[in-house]
């Protein structure tokens, strides 16, 4: 209870894991418990050439299922979420990206962001970035695989709902079911998304 209970217990907490994670994940900002719950101004985490921003996280969590090895978010609110990817420089070697594998299940009951904007590729610094939100997810993180309950999102006017299985590592396959609508054009759809990012097909019965 003093770590979960106590700003000094978090702040160890918080350290020793980011020490584990190799400093590959810096927080600023962070008031708060872990037991009556976080505010963290601005969370980066670096894997190769992926940067994740998140500014700013709010959290709360079910802290009981932390004795069973378990992290449940009962509120995770995200306000906006920055993906950067850089290209792969050509003197580098190839090499693939591993899955998330984490010692602990992480589970969201509901996991609200505010705009999520990706930028990837040799032209990632000059073009504007995909921007996708606002987006809401129940999910469950579990020996590298996100398994998504429900989630829902907006995209170019489009909103879309969604449910299905998405692997952390390369070449990320992805399994879903998805439904669609664009409400000014009275357009809509349902059907299986299959593959990988990048390559997936979507099977639709018109």
């Amino acid at each position: 209870l003093f770590v979960l209970g106590t700003p000094r217990g978090t702040e160890w907490l918080i350290d020793s894991l980011t020490d584990v994670a190799g400093r590959r994940i810096s927080l600023t900002g962070v008031r708060g418990t872990l037991l009556a719950g976080l505010d963290v101004e601005r969370l980066q985490f670096k894997a190769g050439r992926t940067t994740l921003v998140i500014e700013p996280v709010r959290i709360r969590m079910h802290w009981p299922d932390l004795l069973r090895g378990r992290i449940r978010l009962q509120t995770a609110q995200l306000g906006t979420v920055h993906i950067d990817v850089l290209p792969r420089p050509p003197d580098e070697p190839e090499s693939v990206v591993a899955p998330l594998r984490l010692p602990v299940t992480i589970a969201a009951d509901g996991l609200e962001i505010g705009q999520l904007l990706i930028r990837s590729g040799a032209n990632g610094e000059t073009t504007a970035p995909t921007a996708i939100g606002p987006v809401k997810v129940r999910a469950e993180l579990v020996d590298g695989d996100l398994h998504v309950e429900s989630l829902r999102a907006e995209l170019y006017g489009i909103s879309g709902e969604a449910s299905g299985t998405f692997g952390t590592g390369e070449p990320f396959p992805l399994t879903a079911r998805l439904s669609w609508a664009l409400p000014r054009a009275e357009m809509s759809g349902a059907g299986k998304v299959m593959g990988s990012l990048a390559r997936l097909r979507f099977e639709q019965v018109v």
